[in-house]
């Protein structure tokens, strides 16, 4: 009997214990750190894992994924290389990253590496897709607003085609949005950027990087549509 209420104190004090660690145990800040500029088309990407600032335990395992591209290292480890490809170009990567061996608290991070669009003063557009969401023209953009403000003396051109059966006021409701995020919350100088609107087949938005001394491109077939967007 005295064994049994001996134990039992023992359980109860160690429970105790315990919670108090729990109470008083800070969270350590998880960061993924990834390259400071853009990352060129091909080019391998290095992030790294850190904890308060500082480089993990080998007690902790890291099990990362990626949105796009290779990962060139094996799991486990707090740094990984993500491979480019041409393909990738204009688009972004990001990257997460999931900590085992850590008390409980959050054990996520994520960065995200934007891949340059090459430059073009005319031919093929350096980055074109096709009609999305808002939210998905918005991430593809502002990729291209990043390569517009690391090639100096340039300039922005983006030509919308749109299908003739679309209603133009929804078209001009989501043009109006696009240059609002370009210009209100980007901050893009508006004499940076020009468009056209074209009647087309199917519904494509094409932006191209206009070199310093370059001319617009030349759009065969054009049917120019005058929206006012003011």
């Amino acid at each position: 009997m005295n064994k049994l209420l001996c134990a039992s104190i023992f359980i109860f004090c160690f429970s105790l214990f315990a919670f108090a660690q729990t109470q008083n145990y800070v969270c350590p800040e998880i960061k993924v750190l990834g390259p400071d500029g853009l990352v060129k088309v091909g080019e391998t990407i290095t992030f790294s894992a850190t904890i308060d600032g500082k480089t993990p335990n080998s007690n902790m395992e890291f099990e990362w994924t990626v949105s796009q591209g290779t990962i060139l290292d094996q799991q486990g480890l707090p740094e990984i290389r993500v491979m480019t490809t041409k393909e990738m170009e204009g688009s972004n990567v990001t990257v997460k990253v999931k900590v085992k061996g850590l008390f409980d608290c959050n054990k996520e991070a994520s960065e995200t590496a934007v891949i340059e669009s090459l430059p073009s003063d005319h031919g093929n557009p350096p980055y074109q897709y096709s009609k999305s969401s808002l939210e998905e023209e918005f991430e593809r953009i502002d990729n291209l607003l990043v390569t517009l403000q690391n090639i100096p003396q340039s300039t922005g051109y983006i030509l919308f085609e749109i299908e003739k059966t679309e209603d133009l006021g929804d078209v001009k409701k989501r043009l109006k949005k696009i240059f609002s995020h370009i210009f209100v919350k980007r901050k893009i100088n508006r004499s940076l950027i020009s468009y056209d609107i074209c009647y087309a087949e199917d519904n494509t938005t094409s932006f191209y990087i206009i070199l310093e001394g370059a001319s617009l491109p030349e759009i065969p077939n054009c049917k120019r549509v005058d929206i006012d967007l003011k």
